[in-house]
């Protein structure tokens, strides 16, 4: 199975890459360094080292893998900024202005033993050096396991006598560059053994309160909500985690847009078990208790059935903390009953637009409920709700950014299509202004 993944260290001197090898070495643990340069060099800091904190997913490399996905964790600023053509890159830059860049990656860890590899993908990075910090928890320092170039894998015999999962049970690698050296990563991806079982994938606990919220920003975030506890989970309080909140900085005058998918069946009962309902809520600055009736109601995402995104978009009417809270179906009773894996994503632009249009089926209106959907980014829309009688083929998704997207159509479970999606397609350019764009989709192949 694949799955995505006290004390700080000692200010570093610049040095040639060997050089600060050695000295990593010595202030991170490990053999002792040689006596640096008497010459007065500047300084850069290394991360500190991860105690389980809050951290950013950041936007850029989230790598899917077979169970779950690994989170950009934390990055040294400035040296760090996404790629300016391809927005799933991350670049590491170091110059004599930031001498140090890093970026820390974590991977959810129950057992050091079933840690096979840790692959680390670049991407047109030539033959720039880096280097590849493991966190230790026997000696609460980083170790240098690696000084390479290009894509690499750090393997068992890189860790020996090390102990790399973390008392919240991760695995935390840093990516370090110096040296006016240049890299762009493609991701990071730990293997784990067969004998590993993640039974529901959560990049974040423990923010089951409004109080408790995640601080994030723009960026990916993958995480799930359960009412169900099952054997394989390595703690018995991973269940019943109904609630997830996170919280985001706003400006006044900000256009936000948030977007989930989740998993549209049952997590625990695969592949025909009832059908999840995960709802999106907004909270204004301010609010930090009784979530079911303080929510704004304007701003959430509460009524989508029969589809797995939802969307959620308004202009903030003044600066402050916003809190986002993810929870299964509202309903009559305000109990949850869903068990999803999910996927958020957060935007906040200057401006924002509206996609719409007319959904036909082979050139003719249509009687059924889709999912309309823009990619990247998972902006989406259904074509009617369930009230309209009859469905209506009109869509409107609010709160796109500027930008080149796909046009999409996907099944609703209403009609047993929740695992089909259209072969049809269409380029969407958004650019400054509100776009109209109809699309007659394929009969559907099924009965």
């Amino acid at each position: 199975m694949k799955q995505g993944l006290k004390g700080i260290c000692a200010k570093l001197a610049i040095l040639p890459v060997a050089g600060l090898l050695a000295l990593l070495a010595a202030s991170c643990g490990g053999a002792a360094a040689s006596p640096a340069p008497e010459q007065t060099l500047p300084a850069a800091s290394t991360p500190a080292f991860p105690l389980d904190e809050a951290h950013y997913s950041r936007h850029v490399n989230a790598l899917e893998s077979v169970n779950g996905v690994q989170s950009f964790s934390n990055v040294g600023a400035p040296g760090y900024s996404v790629h300016p053509t391809i927005a799933t890159v991350a670049v590491l830059e170091s110059s004599v202005a930031v001498p140090t860049a890093w970026a820390v990656y974590r991977f959810p860890l129950n057992n050091p033993a079933d840690l096979e590899s840790i692959r680390i993908s670049l991407t047109q990075s030539g033959f720039n050096k880096y280097l590849a910090l493991l966190a230790d928890y026997n000696s609460q320092r980083w170790q240098v396991v690696k000084e390479t170039f290009g894509t690499s894998q750090i393997l068992p015999e890189d860790w020996a006598g090390m102990d790399p999962e973390s008392p919240g049970h991760w695995c935390y690698i840093a990516i370090v560059v110096v040296d006016g050296q240049t890299i762009n990563i493609s991701g990071l991806e730990g293997t784990l053994s067969e004998s590993s079982t993640d039974p529901i994938f959560d990049d974040f606990e423990d923010n089951d309160t409004l109080i408790d919220c995640y601080p994030i920003g723009v960026g990916t975030y993958f995480a799930s909500t359960h009412d169900d506890y099952v054997p394989e989970m390595a703690f018995k309080g991973e269940g019943k985690d109904s609630w997830d909140f996170y919280c985001i900085d706003l400006a006044a005058g900000d256009h936000f847009t948030a977007t989930m998918e989740y998993e549209f069946v049952n997590h625990f009962d695969q592949p025909n078990g009832p059908f999840n309902d995960l709802d999106v809520l907004m909270y204004e600055p301010g609010v930090l208790d009784d979530p079911l009736n303080t929510f704004s109601e304007a701003w959430s995402s509460i009524r989508i059935y029969f589809t797995n995104m939802e969307l959620v978009h308004f202009v903030a009417p003044a600066g402050g903390t916003y809190r986002i809270g993810i929870r299964g179906d509202l309903g009559d009773e305000f109990v949850a009953d869903s068990s999803a894996e999910y996927v958020l994503r957060t935007f906040i632009s200057a401006d924002t637009h509206t996609v719409s249009g007319l959904i036909t089926q082979n050139e003719l209106p249509v009687d059924k409920k889709f999912l309309v959907v823009l990619t990247p980014g998972n902006f989406s829309s259904p074509t009617s709700l369930e009230f309209d009688n009859p469905p209506d083929g009109q869509y409107s998704i609010m709160g796109v950014p500027d930008g080149t997207y796909t046009l999409s159509v996907h099944g609703s479970a209403a009609w047993n299509q929740h695992d089909y999606i259209y072969p049809n397609t269409k380029q969407v350019v958004v650019s400054g202004g509100n776009v109209n764009q109809s699309m007659s989709i394929d009969p559907y192949p099924g009965t």
